[in-house]
């Protein structure tokens, strides 16, 4: 393996190897610009033996091109050479009743439609959200949101299965919205829709998935419903039960 591969006479010289012995005897001492290789080593008689008897068809090379692609599918290489036109499947239809995966964020979304409402939270039922457009929209789409971060946090699990990029990814993320998170506002919609739109805002380049063209401005808004999803106390949309936000 050489930085440009070898050359054409080299390469010619491995193809021969029984030739190489003497060849490599002939050129130690001969009288080149230094003279390199006699003056760092002598060819004493105990060399000389030893590169007469030495087996060169055990010497070979490898092209550039094929240690690449031999390494192609490692993470290595991916995190390196960016992957290569690396993409994410298509979106699963999403449920149209929550998973149970789903319930924690889902009643958090109820919870701050009901403040927004000035009702009980379990009076918020479908046909009150599916009635009023802009909670109907908003509903929808975080949801979408949820499902698309769910698929880039298994994307990213499967293809590069030991750096944890997606938790870093949700950690910047968290980072970015906590400003926002802390403020003060007159009902957990309010709170919603401030702290997603500053989570699609944020600018994440240096981040590895970002680097590779792999995260879009839903994935950002999704992780939000994420972290509350969660439940450990980070993040909640009501703005009548929710501690303050922590780091």
């Amino acid at each position: 393996m050489a930085p440009f591969d070898l050359g054409p006479d080299l390469s010619t010289l491995l193809e021969t190897p029984a030739d190489l012995n003497a060849l490599l005897i002939a050129e130690w001492e001969k009288p080149t610009k230094a003279g390199v290789a006699a003056k760092l080593v002598p060819l004493d008689a105990g060399l000389r033996a030893y590169i007469e008897g030495f087996d060169f068809s055990i010497v070979s090379f490898k092209p550039q091109r094929e240690i690449i692609e031999e390494i192609t599918e490692t993470e290595f290489y991916k995190r390196t050479f960016g992957c290569g036109g690396l993409v994410r499947p298509p979106l699963d239809p999403i449920p149209d009743a929550p998973a149970p995966e789903e319930l924690n964020y889902v009643q958090a979304l109820r919870v701050a439609f009901a403040e927004f409402l000035g009702m009980q939270h379990a009076d918020t039922t479908d046909e009150i959200i599916g009635g009023n457009p802009a909670l109907k929209i908003f509903y929808k789409i975080s949801r979408e949101c949820f499902y698309k971060a769910e698929q880039l946090y298994r994307f990213g699990r499967d293809t590069f299965p030991t750096s944890h990029c997606f938790e870093d990814l949700q950690d910047q993320v968290y980072t970015g919205i906590l400003a926002a998170a802390s403020a003060r506002y007159d009902h957990g919609y309010a709170k919603a829709l401030a702290v997603t739109s500053e989570a699609g805002k944020l600018q994440l380049g240096n981040h590895f998935l970002v680097g590779l063209k792999l995260v879009e401005v839903r994935d950002c808004h999704g992780i939000c419903h994420q972290i509350v999803n969660s439940n450990d106390g980070r993040l909640s949309w009501s703005v009548k039960t929710q501690e303050p936000a922590n780091g």
